[in-house]
């Protein structure tokens, strides 16, 4: 049986951040990372790092004792303020500024924050050295020759210039109630009382005629829901106090399903996700004839606080999660699980490898095991199924001297074959449709060589 996953690979057209480099037996030449406050691109220069994190206005880059000298440089110019280690100052260039911290004899995190831009003229921030101004030669004046006075020209008619005409846009509106157009689509959002939102995007594809859609929250104490509230799945808990009723008619007759699926999306706040796993939570919809729940294929952007899910249909929505677990990170003989390491569920087949971030990745096959000479089947560590699970399964990953992210289709393990696939699309796409760069995975070029190229997935 094939079996596919989700397949992601990644060219930044700018540079992507990722959030940590802390990858085992990896040198580092040159990485591109993004601060996003103030919104730069650093490129970080060095053959000896230990680790770099990326925070939202800074780096901490931590410096391998006895290592090389490590340079940062932006390309917008911004001077640099250092903590951790004598600062030795900004070089401001003509384009772009640079910062060099020696080699330390001890392991040692330092903190570079980008401050303000560099004054214009570069020259390493210094004041420059004033240039004597030659004392011109005195000139001779010249009686100037009478100009003929010109003749005026007729002045020309200007041709009035027409009026751009603006091309017809999707109605929107921020009411929760919409007419969608059969050539234009539509969306809606309505603002709930928990001070979050809901909405709905519907493309012109979807439609066949003119729609009329509605968007509206209902609190999940009411008696007009009791029934499909008492139906929430044992174990899960609604997000936040409300349902969700969504509706469409045409023509004053209610709309039973959509020629293509359009987009339900949901706000939430970090007390409404409290104790539940983030992992578990998706978008549900309740189903009138077996009066039960279903849930849908959900995305949930942690950086937008956006739950995103398409239907073909409407009808009462939820959004659904389970209590977080407290699992102790550790083998079945009580050993901690650390960065690197290989285990392996009850199962005793497949083998992961772990970051410090709560995510595994399937080691492919034995061959693919074989290209890590620090990989050893006594190595692998064996843990219970809800450790296993409480690692979430990442397919993403990129070679280490590369910043083209791939995901893999795995279709064969036992003959070696599966597809990477490269996902063309910038760094704040990348996240805007709900990946984390915490999932990335390094793996050595012998692996990302191994296998088969498919069509790349744009946004």
């Amino acid at each position: 049986m094939i079996k596919r996953l989700t397949i992601i690979a990644l060219t930044f057209l700018t540079a992507f951040p990722l959030s940590v480099f802390a990858v085992q037996d990896v040198i580092l030449t040159t990485v591109l990372i993004n601060i996003e406050n103030p919104g730069t691109i650093l490129q970080i220069e060095g053959y000896t790092i230990d680790q770099i994190v990326v925070n939202s206005t800074s780096t901490v880059i931590t410096m391998s004792a006895g290592g090389t000298a490590v340079t940062l440089s932006s390309g917008s110019r911004y001077r640099f303020t250092v903590e951790g280690v004598t600062d030795p100052g900004t070089v401001c260039g003509q384009g772009s500024s640079s910062l060099t911290i020696p080699a330390q004899s001890s392991a040692v995190a330092v903190t570079i924050t980008p401050s303000t831009i560099c004054p214009t003229g570069g020259g390493g921030g210094g004041a420059p050295v004033p240039q004597a101004t030659p004392t011109p030669a005195p000139t001779a004046s010249v009686t100037p020759t009478p100009t003929p006075t010109p003749v005026a020209s007729p002045t020309p008619i200007p041709t009035p210039t027409p009026a751009p005409t603006a091309a017809p846009t999707a109605p929107t509106t921020t009411d929760g109630k919409v007419t969608a157009s059969a050539t234009q689509g539509g969306k809606t959002t309505v603002v709930t009382s928990d001070n979050t939102t809901a909405g709905v995007e519907i493309a012109a594809s979807a439609l066949s005629a003119d729609t009329a859609v509605t968007v509206a929250f209902i609190a999940k104490t009411a008696s007009s829901v009791s029934a499909a509230v008492a139906a929430v799945p044992s174990g899960q808990q609604v997000v936040g106090t409300n349902v969700y009723n969504y509706g469409a008619t045409v023509a004053g007759v209610g709309l039973t399903i959509f020629k293509a699926d359009v987009t339900v999306s949901f706000t939430y706040t970090d007390a409404q996700i409290a104790g539940l796993n983030i992992a578990s939570i998706k978008v549900n919809y309740y189903d009138e004839a077996s009066k039960t729940w279903k849930a849908l294929p959900t995305v949930v952007n942690t950086v937008t606080k956006m739950i995103t899910a398409t239907t073909n249909h409407f009808t009462y929505f939820g959004i659904f999660g389970e209590p977080a677990q407290l699992v102790s990170k550790v083998d079945l003989k009580g050993g901690t699980l650390k960065e690197g390491d290989l285990i392996r569920g009850p199962d005793g087949i497949k083998v992961y490898i772990i970051n410090a971030f709560g995510y595994k990745r399937h080691v492919f096959n034995p061959a693919v095991f074989k290209m890590y000479k620090h990989f050893a089947w006594g190595g692998v560590k064996s843990v219970s199924k809800q450790v296993a699970d409480s690692y979430i399964t990442s397919d993403i990953y990129r070679a280490d001297t590369d910043h083209k992210v791939y995901s893999l289709e795995e279709i064969s393990e036992a003959k070696g074959q599966a597809t990477k696939h490269h996902l063309e699309m910038t760094a704040e796409q990348f996240v805007t449709k709900g990946y984390n760069w915490n999932q990335i995975f390094i793996v050595n070029k012998q692996e990302r060589d191994y296998y088969t190229t498919g069509t790349a997935i744009t946004n």
